[in-house]
């Protein structure tokens, strides 16, 4: 039987009326192994904040559905997080470094599934096709990297990090121009963007 705990006060949970991703919990029958079911704890917590949302009622109002969609997304982008954080880590680690190649790319996998759900549901946060971005760009997909940049982009103008993805990416790829061009555009956005500035620097000092 599925059950859900309290809401997660952790950092990496949900506030208020949410729950959080880890707050889920598969409670087996006393002796028995159940193993842990994704789907089915999804369905749980997509039941779970429906009812949240209807009220006393039976069904929702547009203005609840779209609350609910869009607090659904921003719990898939946290999952997604999570995941892509583990596999920068592993993919960095020294000890790591021509290792573990397979795993990494399972895990940018699966933060990538969760992180186009929530871009498909509110497509006015740009964060989400930032998020995407960098997914390719840990794959090493710059075509499409670049594509989501620029949904980024076209949801904030004025993303000073998604010009700045849409730099390296494009540096990579051996159009400096572009490159140049955009991690300018970030530093203009945020003269206070380090990281921008110092591949700006980088672009200068080592032409493509």
């Amino acid at each position: 039987h599925l059950a859900f705990t309290s809401p997660d006060p952790s950092p990496g949970g949900f506030s208020g009326l949410s729950l959080a991703p880890y707050g889920l919990t598969l409670r087996a029958s006393a002796g028995s192994k159940v193993p842990w079911d994704e789907a089915r704890a999804e369905e749980a917590w997509t039941r779970m904040r429906l009812r949240h949302y209807a009220g006393d009622g039976r069904s929702l109002d547009e203005r609840s559905w779209d609350y609910f969609l869009k607090d659904y997304a921003m719990a898939r982008s946290w999952m997604g997080m999570e995941e892509v954080s583990h596999a920068t880590a592993l993919a960095s680690a020294p000890e790591n470094r021509g290792k573990n190649g397979a795993r990494v790319r399972e895990l940018y996998q699966k933060g990538l599934s969760h992180f186009v759900w929530a871009e498909f549901w509110d497509k006015d946060n740009a964060q989400y096709p930032l998020a995407i971005g960098r997914v390719f760009y840990g794959l090493g997909d710059d075509r499409r990297g670049m594509k989501w940049a620029q949904k980024a982009l076209q949801a904030d103008p004025k993303n000073a990090e998604a010009f700045f993805l849409e730099g390296i990416m494009a540096y990579r790829s051996g159009d400096e121009r572009s490159a140049e061009a955009s991690l300018g555009q970030a530093l203009a956005l945020n003269p206070r963007y380090t990281q921008a500035a110092q591949a700006l620097q980088y672009l200068r000092q080592h032409p493509v």
